[in-house]
């Protein structure tokens, strides 16, 4: 019953030009909806149509009640069809809220990562510095005790050629005051 109402529709409101197209922009949409749903409606009716109703009263009462029914199938058809847009639009909104607050928490959880790494960065910096002057200290302490160490090194060395020379002339004057008392 629900495809012959259709045809109904169909056949009442298709008025066709030469080329097959609709002479009623606002016709399309409903013919195409009623495709959609029943693709196997056709477009001819075995139904009486809507302009002969003057053919008799039960005729025309039949093809009114006929009409009501259309309508309220129209009506009800609009409602699913809204309803199905609109949670398709639900559904879609829905998705990129979830996904907007995906992001959202996939951009603090970023945020407080750079933040430890710049504070891990920050760390290591200063670690470097602290580095880099106890390796300048002790590099000036090196120098330091190099020089300390050449200058005791060098008068370790005069005072080592002065006890030196100083034993060598001892040595020198007691071999020779030996050598005068052995002498006879």
């Amino acid at each position: 019953m629900l495809s012959s109402l259709y045809n109904i529709e169909i056949r009442r409101n298709t008025d066709y030009n030469s080329c097959g197209r609709y002479d009623d922009p606002n016709i399309k949409p409903q013919v195409e909806i009623t495709r959609k749903f029943c693709p196997d409606v056709r477009r001819t009716s075995s139904y009486p149509d809507i302009n002969q109703c003057n053919q008799g009263n039960d005729n025309c009462s039949e093809t009114e009640l006929l009409l009501q029914k259309q309508r309220i199938v129209n009506t009800e058809l609009k409602r699913l069809l809204i309803a199905s847009v609109g949670d398709t639009l639900a559904n879609k909104l829905e998705k990129l809220a979830k996904e907007k607050a995906h992001l959202n928490e996939q951009v603090n959880i970023l945020t407080k990562q750079t933040a430890a790494d710049a504070e891990r960065i920050e760390n290591l910096v200063i670690q470097g510095d602290i580095w880099k002057s106890k390796f300048l200290a002790a590099r000036v302490v090196v120098n330091e005790l190099s020089c300390w160490k050449d200058s005791i090194s060098s008068k370790v060395t005069r005072k080592l050629n002065k006890t030196f020379n100083i034993w060598k002339t001892t040595a020198r004057k007691s071999f020779t005051h030996c050598t005068k008392l052995t002498e006879p």
